[in-house]
Formats: structure tokens, sequence, C-alpha cells
């Protein structure tokens, strides 16, 4: 090879090089960069080294310096997602102003709700600008999807078919598998069919036998209507842990969804039909150690049911199903419990820095002396509102928290580990920059409905 052969090999080596070296910084840009999307659709992608409310700066790769960009021409802000950096809280405090601030409630006085936030510090705040305080606002852990072949589960027999997420089947059949439960577990699906219905769906079982006797519960839904039953092993009868009085003609679309939610430590199983809280029963017998499910259409030819968006889901430890609704503004405070059981009356006072082992005081209406109740009885809290709830003027930007937060933001700069902004509630604060999902222009409040 000359030498002018090598040269330009050499140099074509080095510009692949380059390029290589290019594309993978874009690449990576994208993957692990903030997003700026302005009002015209444009959108422009690097790291954000000052922000405030009339100018951002950004270092971007479309340029050797950074870009100034007007804040006035920027409608959203997405931040990367950094998983190992974001914490969540079992908590939901909503404001007056409407902000959404997760949080770990420390205590309720005649005065003030005090809270901590892993994002931004502690906040002590005035209850008559409170408006709800949730519990039990949980994360959950998908286990498994129902999206594979019937021939991948353990067990399938009957004439199944498969599409995407949906399962079917025509007369007799049945699909089971192993899985790693947890104690405590949620089953959630829609259920369809044509003809009558004879479907039933064991869980947490012991083998992956659909109709013989062994350690397991079993959901049936049939003309006759739905029942929950639990074996307690080989030898023993079924014995009835609900009957659910709901009947298949009553449907329509001949179509529901079924959600079964299982602490299988403290043996309770609750139920929900197309989202409607039906009931908690507890099971007397020993807990139930299995780890199979079974899916077993007992129809005949004429019946096909159909089985979509099949998910097993591991809740939080001590994650309690609790009943929620939209909330109202009240003029006096209100206790909604687990069940949705209303409460009106006063709240005196909680303590207590452990979750689940809190207890709330208050005063209810009919009662003569205050009740206690433990934080995990409890689903929301209403505050009081005085008759002219005080007005505050929308601010340019709103953040959303990558744990469904939102917080209204004024006077927002760009400071080391995240951005600092004065809040008409909160007063001064700084939020971790972990914590947010975007910032977005603010658009109109939403509207509340008030009690009568």
């Amino acid at each position: 090879m000359t030498t002018s052969s090598k040269s330009h090999l050499q140099s074509l080596t080095q510009t692949l090089s380059a390029v290589t070296a290019s594309l993978w910084l874009c690449v990576s840009t994208g993957a692990h960069a903030d997003i700026i999307e302005l009002h015209n659709g444009d959108q422009l992608t690097g790291n954000i080294q000052s922000l405030d409310n009339t100018l951002i700066t950004l270092q971007s790769a479309l340029s050797l310096t950074p870009l100034k960009i007007k804040a006035e021409a920027v409608r959203k802000i997405t931040f990367p997602d950094t998983p190992k950096e974001n914490q969540t809280h079992t908590e939901q405090l909503t404001l007056t102003n409407h902000d959404v601030i997760p949080c770990k409630v420390l205590s309720i006085d005649e005065k003030k709700l005090h809270v901590s936030t892993w994002y931004a510090g502690n906040f002590s705040i005035p209850r008559p600008h409170i408006q709800t305080l949730q519990f039990g606002i949980f994360e959950e852990k998908t286990i498994y999807t129902g999206n594979d072949a019937p021939s991948q589960w353990s067990t399938h027999d009957g004439q199944w078919s498969q599409s995407k997420n949906s399962y079917s089947c025509r007369s007799k059949g049945t699909l089971a598998r192993k899985l790693d439960l947890p104690e405590n577990v949620r089953f959630n699906f829609d259920l369809s069919w044509k003809g009558n219905p004879n479907f039933a769906f064991r869980f947490c079982a012991e083998t992956n036998a659909a109709t013989t006797k062994q350690d397991t519960y079993e959901l049936v839904f049939n003309s006759a209507g739905m029942q929950i039953r639990r074996f307690e092993n080989s030898t023993q009868p079924a014995a009835p842990l609900a009957n659910i009085p709901i009947k298949p003609f009553s449907y329509d679309g001949a179509k529901l969804n079924i959600d079964l939610r299982v602490n299988r430590a403290d043996g309770l199983i609750t139920l929900y039909i197309d989202k409607k809280f039906h009931g908690t029963w507890h099971d007397t017998f020993n807990p139930s150690k299995g780890n199979h499910i079974i899916l077993n259409n007992r129809g005949n030819s004429s019946s096909r049911c159909t089985i979509t968006d099949f998910r097993v889901i591991q809740m939080n430890h001590s994650a309690i199903p609790r009943h929620r609704e939209n909330a109202l503004l009240s003029k006096e405070d209100v206790l909604i419990d687990s069940e949705g059981e209303k409460i009106s009356g006063d709240i005196i006072h909680l303590n207590g820095k452990t979750p689940d082992k809190r207890t709330l005081v208050f005063n209810a209406n009919h009662s003569s002396s205050p009740i206690r109740v433990p934080d995990h009885r409890i689903s929301t809290l209403l505050f009081a509102q005085p008759e002219n709830v005080q007005e505050f003027p929308l601010p340019h930007f709103t953040a959303k928290l990558k744990n469904n937060g939102s917080i209204q933001l004024k006077q927002i700069k760009f400071v080391q580990g995240g951005i600092s902004c004065q809040h008409p509630i909160l007063g001064p604060c700084k939020i971790n920059i972990h914590a947010l999902h975007r910032i977005q222009r603010s658009s109109a409040k939403p509207e509340v409905t008030k009690t009568q």
C-alpha cells in the first residue's frame, strides 16, 4: 500500500470514528437529557444550565455555545427519568389552590398539618389551606401480564385462542401456571362471555388442578351468580367465603372487570367489580401458600369466555384496599373510612411517626365522646373550608412530579440539585431535580363541586 493510500485510509478511519462518537453522543444525550418544547412545536434537547422566569440557558449539541431561550416561548420542559433517585409517599395532600403534594404526615393539630417530603423538606400548613388528605397511596409492581401464547402456560387444554392481550375458550378448557406470588397480591382482568357463562378462576392454588380439591381459593361466575370459595385441602369440601348478588343477564355488554385483592397473611379477600367495592371477607383457615393461577372455562360447546388484560400485581406490604371517590369541598371536617363510610365532625389531632401505628382522634357529630381511628382505616380526610375561600393568582408554570404530584411555581430559579420557588401556601421551597417530571405552562384551574 502506498503512503498516499495509507494516509487516505487513516483519514477515513478518523472520520468514521468521529461520526460514530457523534452519533453515540446524540443517542446518549437524548436518553438522559432535558427536553424543551416550544409553543411553535420545536423541540430542543440538552442540559439546562440555568432557568428563571424570563430566560432558560441550554447546553445543546446544536450549538458550540449555550442557547438562550426566552421563557415565554417555552410550553413544556421534560426532565430525564431517574428511577433510583425517585422515592414514594403513601399520603397525598390537596391544597386549596389545587396543588397535589405527595407527603408523609407527621402530625395534625388544631391549627396546622405537619408533613415531610423527600423532595422538598418539611412543611407546616394552616388547615384552612388544606382541601383533602388521602391515606394509603401505594405504588404497585406488575408480576405477570397475560399476553403470551396458551402453549407457554404449564397447563393448556381445550380450544383456547389468543389475540394480543386476550384469551378465548370455546367449551371446556384450562390454562394454568405457577408464579412467585407475594403475600399481598392483586388479580385484575376483564371477563366477557357468549351464551351462558360458567367460568372459574383459582388463585393461590397448591397445584395446577382445575377441579379437584386442593389448598386454593376459587371464584366462580355462572348463571346462578358469583361466589368466592375456599378449599383448605384435598379432603374437605369447599367453604363459601362470599356470595356476590350479581347475574350475567344484568350486564348488557356481557362483560365485567374483576379486581381481586388478597392479603394472605391476614386472610383478607377484597373484591371490586367494574371498580365498585363489593366487600372484604375474612378467611378463617390457615394462610394459603400456593402459587398457581388457573383459568377454567366450564361451559358447554355453545358458550365462550374471554379473559382480557389479565394482570397479577404485587401490592406493597400492609397496603389495604381503601374506598376512593371524588372529594367535595366541605363546610366541616369529614372522615371517609377505608370502606367509604362518611363521618362528619371535627379533626382533633393525629400523632405518631410510624405509618400504620398512627391514630386519628375525631370528634364525631353524633358521638358522646371522640373516636380514635387507626390510620390504616382512613381513606380520606376532608378539611372544613371557610365561606370565603382565598383565591390565588395563576402562576406562569406548574411542576409535575414523578409521583403524581403537582406544584405551582412562582419566582423560579434553577439552583444546584433542583429549582427554588416561592409558593403561595408553602412559602419558599426548593424541589429536588430528581422529583421533577416536567415543568409546563399553567392551565386554568379545575372546577370543584361544593356540597349543598
